[in-house]
Parts: C-alpha cells; structure tokens; sequence
C-alpha cells in the first residue's frame, strides 16, 4: 500500500529516528572509534562485521558494557565507560525543520517511534533532543529485541497503535524497511528530504495548508 496512492484516514504515525528525525553521521562514529582504539577504519570495520557488534546491541543480546570488552581485548587498550559512551554518542545532529512538522501532526495523531537503536543511543537522545518527547509510545529494537525489518516489528506497532494497519503511517528513510511495513499493509512514506514529506503529508491533509 503505497502512501501517495492511499486516501485512508490515517490515525497513527511511527517515525524511525536516525535520519529522520535526528541526523546520524556514521562515518563520524567510525572515526571516534578508530581514534578511541587507536586501529584504522579498516580493522575497526572487520572487527565489527565480525562480531556482528551493532545488531547485537541493538537486539539487546550483547550489553554496550560486554561491548567494550571486547573492544578492549581486540585492540589492547584501556578505554573506559564514559569515554567509549561519549565516542558512541558523537554522531549526531538535530533535524530542525522536521520538528514543526511534528508538532503539526501530534495535535491530531497518535505519534510512536518505531527505531533500531542501543540503550546508550536512545538515553542520550531522548535527554538531549526534545523532539522524542513528542511522541506518545515507543518500540525500541533492544526493548523488544528485534530489528527492523523483521515482520514482527511492524506487528508490535499495529497493536500498540490499537488501529487497522492501513491506517497507520510508517516513515523510514530505510527503503527494505519501508517494503517490509507495506507487506503489513501499513502506509508508507520512504523519507529522502524533510520538504518532501512535509509535501506528502500536506496531500494528504495530515497537516494544513501553508498560507503564501
């Protein structure tokens, strides 16, 4: 069910996070960490894939503190807590023009987040970017654990909103993610720009219509 195509009444919105509401720059987290552990990007990204680091986290299977062990044992280094938190946290910015947009929609939707994210990522974004207390409900990865795009993610959602699917809005900006939403005949918006969505929900009535 594509989002421009359907004329549903949507009555819930799920956002992802990174990238849609808050800037994620993951090469900048790849340079705090190889500078952290004094290795090159290369091997740091080896070491990663290798130990599957990320979704493990983020499925709440691997603590960040056994995390950090492992960092340590691999790269023969000392790091502490805070300081492997604060390279973790480094990486993002605030996406300014979405916030309006929200507000907006939050005066007559439900609002969830629906994210991949890590306990340190999500406790260091909901305390330094007022934006995520505009939501309602949250299903965070690690809570849950499951990841994106696993079906079951978007099952979580259709409950917790207590609405039918089609009229849930999903926004991702994801594409495999999005597809996987469709198939629970969610709504879909595969976000690429702030001003496209804006757009598309304005279509869509979800928000009024800016006087020129």
């Amino acid at each position: 069910m594509d989002f421009k195509e359907d004329r549903a009444v949507i009555k819930a919105c799920f956002f992802d996070i990174g990238n849609v509401l808050i800037f994620v720059d993951f090469k900048q987290l790849l340079d705090n960490f190889s500078k952290l552990f004094s290795t090159n990007k290369f091997k740091l990204f080896l070491f990663l894939e290798k130990h599957d680091i990320r979704n493990r986290i983020e499925k709440g299977l691997l603590s960040e503190d056994e995390a950090l062990v492992i960092f340590n044992r691999t790269f023969q280094t000392t790091t502490s807590f805070d300081a492997f938190k604060k390279a973790m946290c480094g990486c993002f910015e605030k996406n300014a023009a979405i916030e309006p947009i929200v507000n907006d929609l939050r005066q007559n939707h439900k609002l969830y987040l629906l994210s991949n994210t890590s306990p340190t990522h999500f406790e260091y974004l909901y305390s330094h970017f007022p934006i995520l207390h505009c939501f309602d409900d949250k299903i965070l990865s690690y809570e849950v654990q499951l990841m994106k795009p696993d079906e079951r993610m978007y099952t979580h959602a259709i409950k917790l909103a207590c609405v039918q699917p089609h009229e849930i809005l999903y926004i991702d900006d994801i594409k495999p993610f999005c597809k996987a939403a469709k198939k629970q005949q969610i709504c879909v918006h595969h976000f690429q720009s702030t001003h496209a969505l804006e757009k598309d929900l304005t279509t869509l009535n979800l928000l009024p219509i800016k006087k020129t």
